[in-house]
Parts: structure tokens; sequence; C-alpha cells
């Protein structure tokens, strides 16, 4: 029963045709992804950029010798928001880069 069934999905559903219609359903989905994801890593790299500026000021303030406990904590927070929004940013473009090279290396193989 099993082979049969296996049989019978391989031969109707990995034929070229079945293929063309996955990669063009794979681009659509990937695309409406990309479309979704934009607002986020846009948002995330609008944040970055204030964080950046709230560094910058900070240093400055330590530069000018007002090195407390709240400018080192503030530093610290900051930095590790700077951190957080680059693994934003980098997470999601390498996923979608590699899901990308992915599609345009990809070939029936059955």
């Amino acid at each position: 029963m099993e082979s049969v069934l296996i049989e019978s999905i391989q031969c109707d559903l990995f034929t070229e045709d079945g293929f063309i219609v996955f990669k063009e359903e794979f681009i659509r989905l990937l695309a409406e992804r990309l479309r979704t994801q934009a607002p986020d890593r846009e948002r995330a790299t609008r944040q970055l950029e204030q964080v950046k500026g709230e560094i910058a000021n900070i240093m400055a303030a330590i530069k000018a010798g007002i090195l407390t406990v709240s400018t080192k904590a503030a530093l610290e927070k900051a930095e590790g928001e700077r951190a957080r929004l680059h693994d934003i940013i980098k997470t999601r473009v390498t996923k979608t880069d590699n899901v990308a090279l992915l599609l345009a290396n990809l070939e029936r193989t059955v």
C-alpha cells in the first residue's frame, strides 16, 4: 500500500509541471514574507540609528568626565540594545538571502 502511494505521489506530483507550480508558489510566498518583514527590518534599522545616537551622547558625557554608575548602566543597556538590533537585522537578511539562494539554485532532481 505504501509503495503504491509513494509511486503515485512521485508520478503525479513530481512532474515538470508540478515542479514549476511549486517553484512559482514558493517565489510568491517568499515575496509575501519579505513584504511583511520589511517594516520590521526598517523599524529595527531606525531604532538602531537612535541607539547609536544615544551611545554617542553617553560617550560624549563620559569623555566630558561624567562617569557614574548610571552612565555606565545606560551605556551597557544601549550597547545591549544595539547588539540585539544588529542580530535582528542580520538574521532576517541572512535567512532571506539563504532562501533566495536556495531557490535560485533549485532544480528538479526527481
